[in-house]
Protein backbone atom coordinates (compact mmCIF):
# COMPACT_ATOMS: atom_id res chain seq x y z
CA UNK A 1 0.00 0.00 0.00
CA UNK A 2 1.08 3.25 -1.00
CA UNK A 3 1.36 6.18 1.87
CA UNK A 4 2.10 10.04 1.00
CA UNK A 5 2.98 12.53 3.74
CA UNK A 6 2.96 16.08 4.03
CA UNK A 7 5.65 17.64 5.68
CA UNK A 8 4.05 20.61 6.74
CA UNK A 9 4.75 21.62 10.40
CA UNK A 10 1.90 23.83 11.13
CA UNK A 11 -0.38 21.53 9.34
CA UNK A 12 -3.13 19.98 11.41
CA UNK A 13 -3.15 16.07 12.84
CA UNK A 14 -5.19 15.01 10.00
CA UNK A 15 -2.85 16.45 7.55
CA UNK A 16 -0.31 14.74 9.13
CA UNK A 17 -1.52 11.55 9.34
CA UNK A 18 -1.27 8.89 6.26
CA UNK A 19 -4.13 8.69 3.81
CA UNK A 20 -5.49 5.23 4.76
CA UNK A 21 -5.30 5.99 8.01
CA UNK A 22 -7.09 9.06 7.73
CA UNK A 23 -9.91 7.59 5.58
CA UNK A 24 -10.54 5.52 8.76
CA UNK A 25 -10.26 8.72 11.09
CA UNK A 26 -13.13 10.34 8.79
CA UNK A 27 -15.49 7.08 8.81
CA UNK A 28 -15.26 6.91 12.47
CA UNK A 29 -16.23 10.99 12.65
CA UNK A 30 -18.47 10.74 10.38
CA UNK A 31 -20.14 7.39 12.40
CA UNK A 32 -20.28 9.80 15.58
CA UNK A 33 -21.99 12.06 14.10
CA UNK A 34 -24.65 10.30 12.96
CA UNK A 35 -25.34 8.59 15.93
CA UNK A 36 -25.27 11.67 18.16
CA UNK A 37 -27.75 13.33 15.25
CA UNK A 38 -29.97 9.99 15.91
CA UNK A 39 -29.50 10.70 19.85
CA UNK A 40 -30.98 14.08 19.33
CA UNK A 41 -33.53 13.45 17.25
CA UNK A 42 -34.63 10.61 19.70
CA UNK A 43 -34.56 13.21 22.19
CA UNK A 44 -36.47 15.76 20.60
CA UNK A 45 -39.27 13.50 19.76
CA UNK A 46 -39.88 11.87 23.34
CA UNK A 47 -39.49 15.83 24.61
CA UNK A 48 -42.48 16.83 21.99
CA UNK A 49 -44.59 13.75 22.65
CA UNK A 50 -44.20 14.75 26.61
CA UNK A 51 -45.27 18.46 25.52
CA UNK A 52 -48.07 17.76 23.75
CA UNK A 53 -49.41 15.17 26.51
CA UNK A 54 -49.02 17.83 29.09
CA UNK A 55 -50.76 20.61 26.79
CA UNK A 56 -53.72 17.91 26.04
CA UNK A 57 -53.46 17.24 29.96
CA UNK A 58 -54.10 20.64 31.42
CA UNK A 59 -56.31 21.64 28.35
CA UNK A 60 -58.16 18.40 29.71
CA UNK A 61 -58.32 19.23 33.05
CA UNK A 62 -59.21 22.97 32.43
CA UNK A 63 -62.27 21.61 30.53
CA UNK A 64 -63.34 19.56 33.13
CA UNK A 65 -62.99 21.81 35.35
CA UNK A 66 -65.46 24.62 33.81
CA UNK A 67 -67.50 21.68 32.83
CA UNK A 68 -67.86 20.83 36.79
CA UNK A 69 -68.08 24.51 38.29
CA UNK A 70 -71.89 24.85 37.06
CA UNK A 71 -72.54 21.30 39.14
CA UNK A 72 -70.80 22.62 42.15
CA UNK A 73 -72.33 26.09 42.20
CA UNK A 74 -75.91 24.05 42.01
CA UNK A 75 -74.98 21.86 45.03
CA UNK A 76 -73.98 24.56 46.67
CA UNK A 77 -77.02 26.52 46.16
CA UNK A 78 -78.90 23.78 46.93
CA UNK A 79 -76.93 23.51 50.81
CA UNK A 80 -77.47 26.87 50.93
CA UNK A 81 -81.37 26.66 50.05
CA UNK A 82 -81.83 23.76 52.77
CA UNK A 83 -79.53 25.52 55.48
CA UNK A 84 -81.91 29.06 55.06
CA UNK A 85 -85.24 26.14 55.61
CA UNK A 86 -83.88 24.36 58.70
CA UNK A 87 -83.31 28.24 60.70
CA UNK A 88 -86.34 29.44 59.26
CA UNK A 89 -88.50 26.18 60.43
CA UNK A 90 -86.59 26.06 63.61
CA UNK A 91 -87.18 28.93 64.73
CA UNK A 92 -91.09 27.98 65.50
CA UNK A 93 -89.30 25.42 67.66
CA UNK A 94 -88.59 26.02 71.98
CA UNK A 95 -84.84 24.94 71.28
CA UNK A 96 -83.56 25.69 67.76
CA UNK A 97 -79.88 25.37 68.36
CA UNK A 98 -81.19 21.39 69.26
CA UNK A 99 -83.03 21.07 66.04
CA UNK A 100 -80.34 22.42 63.59
CA UNK A 101 -78.36 20.01 65.02
CA UNK A 102 -80.88 16.92 64.31
CA UNK A 103 -81.69 18.42 60.85
CA UNK A 104 -78.21 18.59 60.01
CA UNK A 105 -78.32 15.35 58.24
CA UNK A 106 -81.04 16.82 55.63
CA UNK A 107 -79.06 18.81 53.61
CA UNK A 108 -76.98 15.03 52.47
CA UNK A 109 -80.02 13.56 51.49
CA UNK A 110 -81.67 13.48 48.05
CA UNK A 111 -85.55 14.62 47.19
CA UNK A 112 -87.76 16.34 48.86
CA UNK A 113 -86.92 18.73 51.91
CA UNK A 114 -90.21 20.62 52.75
CA UNK A 115 -92.04 20.52 55.99
CA UNK A 116 -92.86 16.45 56.11
CA UNK A 117 -89.37 15.86 55.67
CA UNK A 118 -87.58 18.25 58.24
CA UNK A 119 -90.39 16.27 60.66
CA UNK A 120 -89.44 12.68 59.79
CA UNK A 121 -85.98 13.49 60.45
CA UNK A 122 -86.50 15.25 63.48
CA UNK A 123 -88.45 12.08 64.88
CA UNK A 124 -85.56 9.85 63.75
CA UNK A 125 -82.69 12.09 65.32
CA UNK A 126 -85.30 11.88 68.81
CA UNK A 127 -85.24 7.94 68.48
CA UNK A 128 -81.99 7.29 68.15
CA UNK A 129 -80.99 9.48 71.49
CA UNK A 130 -84.12 7.42 72.83
CA UNK A 131 -82.08 5.14 72.25
CA UNK A 132 -79.03 5.96 73.96
CA UNK A 133 -81.08 7.29 77.20
CA UNK A 134 -82.33 3.28 76.95
CA UNK A 135 -79.08 2.03 77.20
CA UNK A 136 -77.64 3.80 79.32
CA UNK A 137 -81.04 3.25 81.79
CA UNK A 138 -80.68 -0.35 81.10
CA UNK A 139 -76.62 -0.28 82.51
CA UNK A 140 -77.69 1.43 85.45
CA UNK A 141 -80.01 -1.58 86.25
CA UNK A 142 -77.21 -4.22 85.98
CA UNK A 143 -76.06 -5.52 89.73
CA UNK A 144 -72.59 -4.48 89.27
CA UNK A 145 -74.35 -0.65 89.10
CA UNK A 146 -76.76 -1.18 91.84
CA UNK A 147 -74.01 -1.96 94.46
CA UNK A 148 -73.32 1.80 93.91
CA UNK A 149 -76.82 3.13 94.52
CA UNK A 150 -77.39 4.74 97.76
CA UNK A 151 -81.34 4.67 97.27
CA UNK A 152 -83.68 1.96 95.79
CA UNK A 153 -83.09 1.37 91.93
CA UNK A 154 -86.68 1.09 91.37
CA UNK A 155 -86.66 5.04 89.99
CA UNK A 156 -84.28 3.51 87.30
CA UNK A 157 -86.39 0.86 86.33
CA UNK A 158 -89.45 3.05 85.96
CA UNK A 159 -87.15 5.19 83.72
CA UNK A 160 -85.80 2.51 82.08
CA UNK A 161 -89.54 1.25 80.95
CA UNK A 162 -90.73 5.02 80.30
CA UNK A 163 -88.18 4.69 77.67
CA UNK A 164 -89.09 1.36 76.10
CA UNK A 165 -92.40 3.26 75.80
CA UNK A 166 -90.82 6.15 74.09
CA UNK A 167 -89.49 4.27 71.63
CA UNK A 168 -92.60 2.01 70.85
CA UNK A 169 -94.40 5.36 70.45
CA UNK A 170 -91.86 7.21 68.37
CA UNK A 171 -91.71 4.15 66.14
CA UNK A 172 -96.00 4.60 65.86
CA UNK A 173 -94.99 8.41 64.68
CA UNK A 174 -92.85 7.06 62.02
CA UNK A 175 -95.64 4.60 60.59
CA UNK A 176 -98.40 7.43 60.92
CA UNK A 177 -96.31 9.34 58.59
CA UNK A 178 -97.20 6.38 55.67
CA UNK A 179 -100.85 7.04 55.78
CA UNK A 180 -101.85 7.27 59.81
CA UNK A 181 -103.39 10.27 61.27
CA UNK A 182 -101.09 13.39 62.13
CA UNK A 183 -103.73 13.58 65.07
CA UNK A 184 -102.40 10.06 66.50
CA UNK A 185 -98.69 11.46 65.56
CA UNK A 186 -99.23 14.63 67.78
CA UNK A 187 -100.75 12.31 70.53
CA UNK A 188 -98.24 9.68 70.61
CA UNK A 189 -95.38 12.77 70.57
CA UNK A 190 -97.27 14.72 73.45
CA UNK A 191 -97.01 11.09 75.54
CA UNK A 192 -93.47 10.72 74.71
CA UNK A 193 -92.72 14.14 76.36
CA UNK A 194 -94.60 13.32 79.29
CA UNK A 195 -92.50 10.29 79.94
CA UNK A 196 -89.65 12.20 79.86
CA UNK A 197 -90.85 14.62 82.67
CA UNK A 198 -92.01 11.64 84.70
CA UNK A 199 -88.55 10.13 84.17
CA UNK A 200 -86.98 13.11 85.17
CA UNK A 201 -88.63 13.49 87.84
CA UNK A 202 -87.55 9.48 89.48
CA UNK A 203 -84.21 10.21 88.64
CA UNK A 204 -83.86 12.80 91.37
CA UNK A 205 -85.45 10.11 93.66
CA UNK A 206 -81.98 8.25 92.92
CA UNK A 207 -78.55 8.30 94.09
CA UNK A 208 -76.68 6.13 91.61
CA UNK A 209 -73.49 6.10 89.92
CA UNK A 210 -74.13 7.41 85.87
CA UNK A 211 -77.68 8.84 87.31
CA UNK A 212 -76.82 12.87 86.27
CA UNK A 213 -75.82 11.46 83.30
CA UNK A 214 -78.78 9.48 82.44
CA UNK A 215 -80.51 13.14 83.56
CA UNK A 216 -79.28 14.95 81.39
CA UNK A 217 -79.70 12.16 77.97
CA UNK A 218 -83.31 12.31 78.92
CA UNK A 219 -83.18 16.26 79.09
CA UNK A 220 -81.57 16.06 76.02
CA UNK A 221 -84.22 13.81 74.77
CA UNK A 222 -87.69 16.05 75.90
CA UNK A 223 -85.95 18.94 73.59
CA UNK A 224 -86.24 16.95 70.64
CA UNK A 225 -89.04 15.57 71.11
CA UNK A 226 -90.60 19.14 71.64
CA UNK A 227 -88.90 20.28 68.84
CA UNK A 228 -90.67 17.25 66.52
CA UNK A 229 -93.80 18.37 68.22
CA UNK A 230 -93.51 22.12 66.99
CA UNK A 231 -92.21 20.91 63.35
CA UNK A 232 -95.31 18.24 63.38
CA UNK A 233 -97.62 21.42 63.68
CA UNK A 234 -95.78 23.11 60.69
CA UNK A 235 -96.78 19.95 58.79
CA UNK A 236 -100.42 20.36 59.08
CA UNK A 237 -100.65 24.02 58.90
CA UNK A 238 -98.75 22.53 55.27
CA UNK A 239 -101.28 20.37 54.84
CA UNK A 240 -104.36 22.46 55.56
CA UNK A 241 -105.08 20.45 58.61
CA UNK A 242 -106.47 21.96 61.90
CA UNK A 243 -105.06 20.97 65.70
CA UNK A 244 -108.40 19.33 66.85
CA UNK A 245 -110.00 16.40 66.27
CA UNK A 246 -113.33 15.97 65.09
CA UNK A 247 -116.31 15.29 67.53
CA UNK A 248 -119.54 13.54 66.55
CA UNK A 249 -122.80 14.74 67.50
CA UNK A 250 -122.76 12.59 70.40
CA UNK A 251 -119.47 14.44 71.74
CA UNK A 252 -117.06 11.72 71.02
CA UNK A 253 -113.92 11.36 68.25
CA UNK A 254 -114.89 10.01 65.12
CA UNK A 255 -111.62 7.54 65.47
CA UNK A 256 -113.67 6.18 68.19
CA UNK A 257 -115.06 2.64 67.20
CA UNK A 258 -118.91 2.63 67.64
CA UNK A 259 -118.26 -0.59 70.11
CA UNK A 260 -115.69 1.39 72.78
CA UNK A 261 -118.34 4.50 72.44
CA UNK A 262 -120.90 2.10 73.80
CA UNK A 263 -118.57 0.86 76.17
CA UNK A 264 -117.85 4.51 77.67
CA UNK A 265 -121.48 5.34 77.60
CA UNK A 266 -122.49 2.04 79.41
CA UNK A 267 -123.80 1.62 83.14
CA UNK A 268 -121.77 0.26 85.77
CA UNK A 269 -124.16 -2.83 85.14
CA UNK A 270 -123.89 -3.10 81.70
CA UNK A 271 -120.34 -3.63 81.99
CA UNK A 272 -119.08 -7.25 80.85
CA UNK A 273 -115.85 -6.49 82.96
CA UNK A 274 -112.55 -9.06 83.35
CA UNK A 275 -111.79 -8.05 86.76
CA UNK A 276 -113.46 -6.26 89.10
CA UNK A 277 -111.33 -3.88 92.26
CA UNK A 278 -113.29 -3.98 95.22
CA UNK A 279 -111.63 -2.69 98.57
CA UNK A 280 -114.51 -4.79 100.88
CA UNK A 281 -113.19 -7.93 98.97
CA UNK A 282 -116.75 -7.79 96.76
CA UNK A 283 -115.13 -7.89 93.55
CA UNK A 284 -112.39 -10.69 92.03
CA UNK A 285 -109.37 -8.22 93.20
CA UNK A 286 -108.62 -6.37 96.41
CA UNK A 287 -106.39 -3.95 94.66
CA UNK A 288 -105.82 -2.74 91.09
CA UNK A 289 -101.97 -3.69 90.43
CA UNK A 290 -103.87 -7.75 91.62
CA UNK A 291 -106.38 -6.91 88.56
CA UNK A 292 -104.00 -5.38 85.84
CA UNK A 293 -101.25 -8.47 86.73
CA UNK A 294 -104.27 -10.71 86.25
CA UNK A 295 -105.95 -9.26 82.88
CA UNK A 296 -102.05 -9.17 81.70
CA UNK A 297 -101.76 -13.00 82.17
CA UNK A 298 -104.85 -13.55 80.51
CA UNK A 299 -104.46 -11.66 76.75
CA UNK A 300 -101.76 -13.34 75.90
CA UNK A 301 -104.53 -14.08 73.07
CA UNK A 302 -104.71 -10.36 72.50
CA UNK A 303 -108.11 -7.94 72.61
CA UNK A 304 -109.37 -5.97 74.76
CA UNK A 305 -109.73 -6.55 78.86
CA UNK A 306 -111.83 -4.22 80.72
CA UNK A 307 -111.16 -4.26 84.60
CA UNK A 308 -113.75 -2.27 86.57
CA UNK A 309 -112.84 -0.36 89.65
CA UNK A 310 -115.78 0.44 92.84
CA UNK A 311 -115.93 3.11 94.65
CA UNK A 312 -112.63 3.71 97.52
CA UNK A 313 -109.70 4.53 98.11
CA UNK A 314 -106.69 2.65 96.86
CA UNK A 315 -103.31 3.73 97.88
CA UNK A 316 -100.75 1.94 95.60
CA UNK A 317 -98.38 2.54 93.03
CA UNK A 318 -99.85 1.47 89.86
CA UNK A 319 -97.64 -0.80 87.44
CA UNK A 320 -98.42 -1.56 83.76
CA UNK A 321 -95.93 -3.60 81.97
CA UNK A 322 -94.63 -2.09 79.05
CA UNK A 323 -96.07 -4.71 76.73
CA UNK A 324 -99.43 -5.28 77.86
CA UNK A 325 -100.00 -1.23 78.74
CA UNK A 326 -102.56 -1.20 75.70
CA UNK A 327 -104.58 -4.74 76.89
CA UNK A 328 -106.05 -3.05 80.09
Amino acid sequence: MAFSYKNSSSSSLSEMLPVGIMSMHERAISGDGQHKRKVIAWLLAVSLAVALSAAFSLRTTKHASHELKPLDTVSRAAATTTESGVVSACKSTRYPEACEAALASLATRAGAKGPKEMFHVSVEFAKSRALVARDMAYNLTLPSAQTSTSRSPSSVHDCLELLDITLDQLNDVLEAQKGGSSHDARTWLSAALTNQATCTESLQAVKAEGGDSLSARVRSLSQHISNSLALQGKVQDDDGVGVGRKLLSDGFPAWLSAKDRRLLEASPDEIRADAVVAKDGSGTHTTINEAIAFVSLASSGGGRKVIYVKAGTYDERINVPTKQRTSC
